[in-house]
């Protein structure tokens, strides 16, 4: 009796590992954002799929698709002479939203395996959020001359002031035709 529930349990654990080590899976850092946030989406390959980019077009229809860092992590354990070994790529995306509501990240396909939809709702930032943003975060810019010669150097200086902890994408420099 013993030595079969020890082979249940083994084809168990066994099956389990197979399922687990061939997924998909899409995690948000949150679901309600204001229009002025950024989202970050967390993609997992694991397994057979990880060998597999994933599908990342299917969700330039609601969303911007600012940046995509996969990271590869793997480890190995030997614990009483079994060796376990995990490997997965994380594909970390930052998303700006393209309009305001109920928006949905769609599944996202990587050879066969697919992830789930996972709803985000896009709020507009009241006006006094908005202020109380301002008070803690601005941007100052200047130059040093308002006529130059041609060729002749312009500096010019953004300054960012914050009084707490900041995270985000720096503004662009200005646009300078002709020059």
């Amino acid at each position: 009796m013993k030595h079969q529930i020890g082979k249940v349990l083994l084809i168990l654990t066994v099956s389990a590992t197979l399922v687990v080590q061939a997924e998909l899976v899409a995690t948000v850092d949150r679901n309600i954002i204001s229009d002025a946030d950024l989202l970050t989406l967390t993609v997992r390959a694991s397994g057979a799929q990880s060998e597999i980019e994933p599908d990342f077009s299917v969700l330039e229809n609601d969303f911007e698709i600012l940046s995509v860092s996969p990271k590869r992590n793997s480890s190995f354990s030997i614990i009483n002479g079994n060796t376990t070994s995990i490997s997965y790529i994380d594909y970390v995306l930052r998303l700006a939203p393209k309009r305001m509501g109920d928006l949905v990240i769609p599944t996202i396909r990587a050879g066969n395996k697919v992830t789930q939809t996972i709803p985000i709702r896009v709020k507009r930032l009241s006006s006094v959020e908005q202020q109380r943003i301002n008070q803690y975060v601005f941007f100052e810019t200047s130059v040093d001359a308002k006529e130059v010669y041609v060729q002749e150097q312009i500096i010019y200086t953004v300054k960012l002031f914050y009084s707490e902890a900041i995270g985000g994408d720096f503004p662009q420099p200005p646009a300078l035709p002709d020059t």
